[in-house]
């Protein structure tokens, strides 16, 4: 442990340690913070200075200079206030016997960005980004103490250190209500965020109904309109996430952030974030608006939008600048701005000097203001308002006053006498600058301090009155133009003079300038100059072609012409000779298959390898008359073999279709080997002439959906029961009971066929994949079916048991029910299966969700268990399902009805905090809709 009472610190004395370690039960801790240049770690000993406190499983310790051990409790993070400002100590730990809470000066000054500089009589610190002293604190003795004000929650992540309005701008401009929810659940930094604070693009003010874009249609219900954009962010996160994907819904105003690592990701998260509103909800995007960034217009967004969004908008990027701050107190100073020289931040609004001789400030916007383009020649306009007060404290005598203007970024010219346009407001006049000018005056400056045109300024420095002033450039008429306040015999009077000069800035300054205020005073008259609110908007510069490409677009268009047949040449010869290759890689594949299977199923007693003539001919070449159904990855045709006298359904892998060879023979391995009376039995297969071909028993009664949707026949309440029942025990055995565990990964209503007694079948393993049973799950691509599928599939395809059990509950409550999980025609509660029958189970009205065909001839007491059964499955979070063998307890009565949550959330998936993935919060259906209801419409 080393002293701080000097900037490079002394070991301290064993009196010295005794004093500031001890047992906690000798002295309470100090409730002050002490600045601490050798420790290097904060540490505490009252845990309620800690937040997200992490208690340690293994006792460690911490040794201190000379080696004396004191043991650490836990760690975790707080914030630190004083005067309004706030400090983050990330890393904190919690020991048992310490006396004062301290601070380490080299993880404290890393994590603010701040510098800290020790003097006899305290320290201070300095925001290297401001460049100014944001603390200054007294010493005690040889300790330097902070007084905090009360402790505030954060998380230990380096993003906090963002601004609260660059969060509200970037994440679509939510109200103060739904900026304070997002606070709440920690997806942003619990940093103020006040109501008259100022945004470019709404009035945080007013919870109105407000928009990321101007949206071209009318939003009726939520997800008619989504709002997109990506934001990089300031600071790269310590899971190395620069990008943040913006998703917000135009109705509610709710809002899905996305950490990303690379803009390549914001395709796949989009397509999750479809699936999973689409699988959840019910719904589909009929409008998307996004900006116009490359990673929008890439050819896989590019055609999934086309094909499932009715209409997509591209915004274009603006190059204006536009901000409104009508309150530049201390409280209230945004990062935007940017204070140098001797220029502070007071209750009276931006001190550009105070009220000292010798003394000059700047405050200038950060951002630099794209003014005109060389290439195009076009020239922006803008318009700027501010309030200040120019006070002397009653003194008679003043200095100069400042100016508002435009100089020219120092980096980007290496001129000798920088290029700048200034409004001077001079109120001593008289001076080497003024030439003829001996009174106050408010002047034009071009390039040096000498006014080319200006106007009699009236005013009353010594009283302190707030002057009002607007200045506005027109690039048309290449006029700029002053309007101002002044007071004249104690009264407030507008300027009856409008100040114009016309000018073409394009022949003064850069493209590229920086824009704000400065002020200075001279040897023994001097005042404070205090800038009390500002409002800047500038339009947006419209490109045009260059000139100068008309002139060679014949030669181009030439050259452009030839270059696109060469191409097209020889990308259709290496197309050709693809082809030829990727056709003899099959067949090398194919043969390579086929001897595997004839050398797997000859030695025993599985499927029958069958000619491809002899199934063309059992099904009629193929007949469209004798087609079963059409899947998707081809057509079940129903044929009749004449050595058996037997009717089979043949499967007809379509050459289209993305089920190669692989799949193919992933399936005919896995569903060969398995055997259950609740399994579709694989009798053959077929590979030839390029044909993939599988046969299996037939089902005389067709599949379920045929049955329940498309009234093939009424299925009695008993029928229904057993066909549950049949498909539970199915999924038991492929995820329990056989030798591996079979992921099927398609449950859904058309893979249960009925044989002639109609009992279950399950058929289709075609996406099947086989686990150990210990593992119990694989990541792959996303696969399934929408409405079917789990949602952490959809967002991670990440298959597993619980993401079958997931899919059962479906078709279970289909069964009950009689209609599909997505219905579009139903009332606006019941468009979406699941939610319709948990909202009726909140209310103890579930039975109303019965097929209504039934007509009330069923067992209440077993339609209720199916139904709580089919909502145990969809519990959002996947530990919490059942795993089949239970579902079939309490189907079977062997199990007492588990009681569910009556505000069960949506289910959603949150991704490990370690993972690299993306995450997407969890939205609690209540929350939900209250959010429509007091953020909507």
């Amino acid at each position: 442990m080393v002293a701080p009472g000097t900037p490079h610190g002394s070991l301290m004395t064993p009196t010295e340690l005794e004093g500031a370690f001890h047992t906690m039960h000798l002295q309470p801790p100090d409730n002050k913070w002490y600045m601490d240049t050798g420790s290097t770690a904060h540490l505490t000993s009252d845990s309620g200075k800690i937040s997200n406190l992490f208690c340690l499983s293994k006792p460690r310790s911490l040794l201190v200079g000379n080696g004396y051990p004191i043991p650490i409790i836990g760690h975790g993070s707080t914030t630190l206030s004083h005067l309004n400002h706030k400090y983050y100590l990330n890393h904190v730990y919690h020991v048992a016997r310490i006396l004062k809470n301290l601070i380490s000066v080299r993880k404290f000054t890393r994590d603010n960005n701040v510098s800290v500089e020790f003097d006899p009589f305290g320290f201070s610190v300095k925001h290297l980004k401001m460049g100014r002293i944001i603390m200054r604190c007294n010493s005690s003795g040889e300790r330097y103490p902070i007084s905090v004000g009360p402790v505030a929650s954060s998380t230990a992540t380096t993003l906090l250190t963002v601004s609260p309005t660059t969060w509200h701008n970037h994440l679509g401009h939510p109200g103060i209500s739904i900026f304070n929810l997002l606070q709440c659940s920690n997806s942003i930094p619990s940093r103020r965020l006040k109501n008259n604070d100022s945004c470019n693009s709404c009035s945080l003010g007013k919870h109105c109904r407000l928009r990321f874009f101007p949206s071209i249609s009318i939003t009726y219900s939520p997800f008619d309109i989504i709002h997109t954009d990506l934001w990089t962010s300031p600071i790269t996160s310590k899971l190395g996430h620069k990008y943040y994907l913006v998703l917000l819904d135009d109705y509610s105003h709710f809002i899905w952030t996305f950490p990303l690592q690379t803009k390549s990701q914001v395709f796949p998260i989009f397509l999750q974030f479809y699936t999973y509103i689409n699988t959840q909800f019910g719904k589909k995007i009929k409008s998307l608006q996004c900006d116009n960034g490359r990673e929008f217009h890439n050819s896989s967004f590019h055609t999934f939008c086309v094909k499932n969004v009715k209409q997509t908008f591209y915004e274009k990027a603006t190059t204006s600048i536009t901000f409104n701050f009508t309150d530049l107190g201390q409280d209230n100073l945004p990062q935007d701005i940017q204070l140098t020289g001797h220029a502070s931040s007071t209750d009276e609004g931006i001190q550009l000097t105070p009220l000292n001789a010798w003394t000059a400030g700047r405050a200038t916007y950060v951002r630099e203001l794209h003014l005109w383009d060389k290439a195009s020649g076009e020239l922006a306009s803008f318009t700027t308002d501010f309030s200040f007060v120019v006070d002397s404290m009653s003194d008679a005598l003043y200095a100069d006053v400042g100016s508002m203007g435009l100089p020219a970024n120092d980096d980007n010219q290496g001129l000798k006498y920088p290029l700048f346009v200034a409004v001077e407001f001079d109120s001593y006049g008289g001076n080497y600058c003024d030439g003829p000018l001996v009174y106050g005056h408010v002047g034009i400056d071009i390039n040096n301090l000498s006014s080319v045109t200006a106007r009699k300024w009236y005013s009353n420095i010594p009283a302190g009155e707030l002057c009002k002033t607007r200045i506005t450039y027109d690039s048309a008429s290449k006029k700029l133009a002053v309007s101002f306040t002044g007071f004249q015999h104690n009264y407030k009077v507008a300027s009856q003079d409008l100040l114009e000069y016309t000018i073409d800035l394009r022949g003064v300054l850069p493209e590229r300038v920086i824009f704000g205020f400065s002020a200075a005073t001279g040897t023994d008259r001097f005042q404070r100059n205090n800038v009390k609110s500002w409002a800047f908007s500038s339009s947006d510069l419209r490109k045009s072609p260059d000139p100068v490409k008309g002139k060679v677009a014949i030669v181009v268009g030439l050259i452009v012409a030839f270059s696109v047949l060469i191409t097209f040449l020889v990308v259709l010869g290496f197309f050709v000779r693809r082809r030829k290759k990727k056709t003899q890689e099959d067949e090398a594949e194919g043969h390579g298959f086929d001897f595997e299977m004839n050398n797997e199923f000859d030695l025993g007693n599985g499927p029958t390898r069958f000619s491809y003539l002899e199934l063309a001919g059992s099904t009629g070449d193929f007949a469209e008359n004798e087609k079963l159904g059409e899947g998707g990855f081809g057509g079940v045709y129903k044929g009749f073999l004449k050595d058996s006298g037997t009717h089979v359904a043949v499967k007809r892998v379509s050459k289209t279709s993305k089920q190669g060879i692989k799949e193919y023979s992933s399936e005919v391995r896995i569903i060969s080997r398995l055997r259950h009376r609740n399994l579709v039995q694989l009798i053959g297969w077929c590979h030839e002439k390029r044909e993939l071909l599988l046969v299996y028993e037939f089902m005389e009664n067709g599949s379920l959906d045929s049955h329940i949707f498309k009234a093939r026949s009424l299925l009695t309440w008993g029928t229904r029961y057993k066909i549950a029942h049949g498909l539970a025990s199915a999924l038991l055995y492929l995820h329990e009971e056989w030798e591996q565990c079979v992921l099927h990964r398609d449950i859904k209503s058309s893979n249960v066929m009925l044989d002639s007694n109609f009992n279950v079948k399950l058929c289709d393993f075609g996406l099947a994949k086989l686990v150990d049973h210990e593992k119990g799950s694989q990541t792959t691509l996303l696969a399934g079916t929408l409405g079917y599928m789990a949602p952490e599939c959809a967002l991670t395809g990440k298959a597993s048991k619980e993401s079958d059990v997931f899919s059962f509950r479906v078709v279970a409550l289909e069964i009950a029910c009689g209609r599909k999980p997505i219905n579009y025609k139903a009332p606006e509660t019941q468009i979406s299966l699941v939610q319709w029958v948990r909202e009726l189970y909140a209310t103890r009205t579930l039975l109303e969700a019965t097929d209504p065909r039934l007509r009330s001839d069923f067992d209440e007491e077993e339609m209720t268990r199916l139904m709580i059964v089919g909502l145990w499955c969809v519990h959002p979070d996947s530990n919490l399902r059942p795993s089949m063998r239970q579902a079939i307890q309490v189907l079977n009565f062997e199990a007492s009805l588990p009681t569910l949550p009556s505000n069960m959330l949506v289910a959603t998936y949150l991704e490990p905090s370690t993972s690299s993935t993306n995450t997407m919060s969890s939205i609690d259906q209540n929350q939900w809709s209250n959010s429509i209801t007091k953020y909507g419409r």
